[in-house]
């Protein structure tokens, strides 16, 4: 059992550490497209403080660590995403589609953090400390 635990908490950890560089590397466009979406200025902050916040809880769901606060981190970024950038009620055609996949996945992605945060320490495979 703990190497499927090991191979979950490898990519869920990964996921975020992954859109966190892909934050840091992407600033500009990640900043125009909030400003598209209609997130208040100032968005090339938000871009970054939400690259802090993918960072935060990558390290901590790859490393088992404060696992609390690092998928807390990462439900914060989701619900905020999925209402100010994802909206898909304001959208039409296949945008509307589009946002609403991507607000179903962050609420989906948020709830099972939740869950996560109720897991026994000695269900983590890589736990360097809660």
């Amino acid at each position: 059992m703990k190497i499927l635990a090991l191979i979950a908490q490898l990519y869920l950890g990964g996921y975020f550490l992954y859109n966190a560089v892909n934050h840091f590397r992407n600033v500009q466009m990640m900043a125009g497209f909030a400003k598209m979406r209609g997130v208040p200025a100032p968005q090339h902050l938000w871009v970054v403080v939400t690259g802090v916040m993918h960072l935060g809880a990558g390290l901590s769901l790859l490393f088992g660590y404060r696992v609390e606060a690092g998928a807390g981190l990462a439900i914060i970024f989701l619900l905020l995403a999925a209402f100010f950038v994802h909206h898909f009620w304001t959208d039409q055609g296949m945008d509307r589609v589009g946002q609403q996949v991507n607000f179903g996945k962050n609420l989906a992605l948020a709830a099972a953090l939740l869950l996560i945060t109720r897991l026994p320490p000695d269900a983590w495979a890589i736990a360097l400390g809660r």
